[in-house]
C-alpha cells in the first residue's frame, strides 16, 4: 500500500441546534474540525477526502460548487455512502496546494455567497414593505 494510507477513520459529529447553511460552514472552517474529518495520505497533502456527518446533498453540492470555482482544484466531488447513513464524503484533488486549505477557502467563499444572498433578500424585503404598506383592513384581519 505504498505511501497512501488512511488516517484512523474519525468522523466528527456536530450536534448543533437547527442551523443555517452559513453557520454550518463557519463551524467547519475551523482547522481542528477539518483535521478530524480528513482521510488521506500523509505524503501527499494535495489529495484528501473529508467525511462530514449529519449532512446531505444540500451542503455537499454547495461545497462542491464552490470548490469547482477555485483554479487550484483539479477535481472535486462528493458521495453519500448509503442513503440511511447521514454522512457525506467530499473528495478534493488540487494542483499542488494543500487540500485542507483549499476546502477551507471554498467554505469561506460559500459563506460570503450566503451572506450576500441574505443581505440582498433583506434589502428587497425592506423595499417591498416600504412600497406596499399594510392596509388598515389587513391589520384588523391579522389580529
Amino acid at each position: 500500500m505504498s505511501d497512501i494510507y488512511l488516517t484512523n477513520r474519525l468522523t466528527y459529529s456536530l450536534s448543533l441546534p437547527p442551523r443555517t447553511l452559513s453557520s454550518t460552514i463557519s463551524q467547519w472552517c475551523c482547522r481542528e474540525l477539518l483535521t478530524k474529518m480528513e482521510h488521506g495520505s500523509y505524503a501527499d497533502n494535495s489529495n484528501a477526502t473529508f467525511s462530514l456527518t449529519d449532512e446531505d446533498h444540500t451542503l455537499a453540492n454547495a461545497v462542491r460548487f464552490s470548490l469547482n470555482q477555485d483554479p487550484r482544484v483539479s477535481f472535486s466531488g462528493y458521495s453519500i455512502p448509503h442513503p440511511s447513513d447521514n454522512r457525506v464524503n467530499i473528495r478534493v484533488q488540487t494542483t499542488g496546494a494543500p487540500a485542507r486549505e483549499v476546502l477551507k477557502d471554498a467554505c469561506q467563499d460559500l459563506m460570503m455567497m450566503c451572506q450576500h444572498v441574505r443581505s440582498t433578500l433583506d434589502v428587497a424585503v425592506a423595499d417591498f414593505k416600504l412600497r406596499n404598506p399594510p392596509k388598515k383592513d389587513e391589520d384588523t384581519d391579522m389580529k
